[in-house]
């Protein structure tokens, strides 16, 4: 599973999703990723120091938040664990709050036919649930339906609320 999603996530090259530069296993068996380094707050560091965001400031983090999935999404790639703390925002030149996606661990992988029909990979454990209370969609946290891409929008839409309202 490790070595399934490192794969597919070092296909992910977008500007809003933590770049992976290497991933493997070393002599005494530990898996290791290195990934870029990214030394700034993440979205509810952000929220606790500052509050609600200005309301055109969490539509840009969503925006940005949007075209990462967008990528993800085309490969075949359901993050599960969108929240505020996997949100970096770093400062770019000419573009504050530019985000970074991470921690794509508990990721779940789909394969993509020509005409863009899913078929998952059985990586997790049949009927879990994964994700952070709070930010997992209905259908996947009460019933156990196997999520889809429509559940990390789910998630992102509960990330804007509190972006704008200040709590989830």
């Amino acid at each position: 599973r490790f070595r399934r999603e490192a794969m597919s996530l070092s296909q992910a090259h977008h500007p809003h999703i933590v770049a992976l530069y290497d991933f493997g296993e070393l002599d005494n068996g530990a898996l290791y990723l290195a990934m870029e380094l990214v030394k700034v707050d993440n979205l509810r560091q952000r929220l606790i120091k500052r509050g609600p965001l200005p309301i055109k400031t969490g539509i840009a983090i969503v925006r940005q938040c949007c075209a990462a999935l967008s990528c993800a999404h085309g490969l075949g790639i359901i993050h599960r664990d969108l929240k505020p703390e996997n949100i970096l925002l770093m400062d770019a030149p000419g573009a504050p709050d530019f985000v970074k996606i991470v921690d794509f661990g508990v990721a779940k992988l789909t394969c993509i036919d020509e005409d863009h029909n899913e078929a998952s990979e059985k990586l997790t454990a049949s009927g879990s649930v994964v994700g952070t209370p709070g930010y997992i969609a209905p259908e996947v946290s009460v019933r156990g339906v196997t999520t889809d891409p429509r559940s990390d929008l789910y998630a992102l839409g509960a990330v804007w609320f509190e972006c704008v309202a200040g709590h989830p």
